[in-house]
């Protein structure tokens, strides 16, 4: 009886290991942020629809069935977010990048440019320091910022947490370069997205003397939102921009050659995600921009504004001081980042 016990025991632990085993490979979680995942299993397995969680999406399957079939307990515990939103799509007929097409380096004028100006924005706007395109305290970017939330999110940057409205007067750049959107796509309409750039707009214009340019949403090869979605933004943005402002902001599509014929994000230039750009991606894209900027006269290098001059007596007067900051803002900024990102819920 004692033998029948024991077995009976050790079988239904066996079948307990089993279910369990099933049930956890139908959790897809995108990759992203080591804090995202870290999280507890328990936690992400009594999740029983999609959700967000500190910028990648995690979800179990509705459908009961799927858990007990041989195909979904062979699925892989990690997904691309290509699966995510729609399949992986057909690779560009145009194929991979030559390396003759793009110019991996910035020109002296590009980088002067991009000395005299703060980019601003999120995690698509990042990229510009991560990738190393642009120097890091020219960026100030996170990820999850939208228009809808950018006064109330905290950028990391040297060394610590901080608004854009103490670092804008700080930094006095001749040029200020927003590049956000993505956030705001899927949450609002196009007439919002307008109004609230119109206040970070403000925000800019009444504190500095400096230009403002509105970068267009860039494009993308997955379904996170439909292309005519950003078509719609960018074409609002771009309007509002033209019918309010005589001067000092202007928009900028930089957005062309990383498209296909079907105005898609080329995949080759995505960054595995389908929503984020390669680095080849972001010197296309500055080289374009830039160019912009000179033949519609928008940017005339040798000007030289109050903004800029008097950026550059201040930094010359605290040039020891930034230098010593900047290793800690390189080393610092991803962990500080994560951790000061996670009570947001939005994937860029």
């Amino acid at each position: 009886m004692k033998k029948v016990f024991v077995l009976t025991a050790v079988a239904a632990l066996i079948l307990c290991g089993c279910s369990e085993e099933k049930q956890n490979h139908n959790v897809y979680v995108l990759p992203g942020n080591s804090t995202a995942n870290n999280q507890s299993s328990e936690s992400v397995r009594n999740s029983s629809s999609t959700e967000k969680i500190e910028g990648n999406i995690s979800f179990s399957s509705e459908n009961p069935e799927e858990s007990s079939s041989p195909e979904s307990s062979s699925k892989p515990a990690v997904s691309s977010s290509f699966d995510k939103y729609g399949g992986v799509p057909e690779r560009d007929k145009d194929g991979s990048i030559d390396d003759e097409d793009v110019k991996r380096t910035l020109s002296e004028e590009e980088k002067k440019f991009a000395e005299k100006s703060l980019f601003v924005g999120d995690s698509i706007c990042k990229g510009l320091m991560t990738y190393n395109i642009v120097n890091p305290e020219n960026v100030f970017a996170t990820g999850s910022v939208a228009t809808r939330n950018f006064f109330e999110m905290d950028f990391f940057y040297y060394g610590k947490n901080q608004k854009f409205a103490d670092v804008l007067p700080e930094r006095n750049p001749q040029n200020v370069l927003f590049s956000m959107g993505m956030n705001d796509v899927n949450m609002i309409t196009s007439e919002k997205f307008c109004e609230n750039y119109s206040e970070i707009i403000a925000s800019v214009l009444d504190t500095t003397n400096a230009d403002v340019y509105i970068c267009a949403i860039t494009p993308i090869c997955c379904n996170f939102t439909p292309k005519e979605r950003i078509a719609e933004f960018n074409a609002a943005i771009k309007a509002y921009i033209n019918e309010n402002y005589i001067s000092r902001v202007h928009f900028v599509d930089f957005t062309e050659p990383l498209k296909n014929g079907e105005g898609r994000l080329k995949s080759y230039l995505s960054a595995g995600d389908g929503i984020h750009i390669s680095p080849d991606a972001y010197y296309l894209a500055f080289h374009e921009l830039y160019s912009e900027l000179i033949s519609n006269g928008y940017y005339k290098p040798n000007v030289v504004t109050h903004s800029s001059s008097s950026a550059e007596s201040s930094e010359t007067s605290s040039s020891a001081e930034q230098s010593a900051e900047s290793s800690v803002y390189s080393d610092e900024f991803t962990s500080a980042e994560e951790q000061s990102s996670s009570d947001v819920d939005f994937i860029i």
